[in-house]
């Protein structure tokens, strides 16, 4: 997710921390999409376009933490 690149590059939080707030912006995003989507014609809010970006976010949440562990795991040998 952009958001955890910002946010990663923009403070100094821990991984965990990190990964919640961008979880939460990316959930929040996608709650105040569908809710512009109620005022557009021929568009329709649905709860299930919520679950699908809360689901993307949290893939990219464990792809980042993933290559942190990787990252660090491979600092730690050399």
């Amino acid at each position: 997710s952009l958001y955890i690149l910002a946010l990663n590059k923009n403070t100094n939080l821990s991984p965990l921390p990190l990964l919640s707030i961008a979880l939460l912006l990316a959930v929040a995003f996608g709650v105040s999409d569908e809710i512009h989507q109620l005022f557009v014609p021929g568009r329709q809010s649905d709860i299930f376009d919520v679950l699908t970006d809360f689901i993307g976010a949290s893939i990219a949440g464990i792809a980042y933490a993933l290559r942190l562990k990787f990252k660090n795991r491979t600092a730690a040998k050399s």
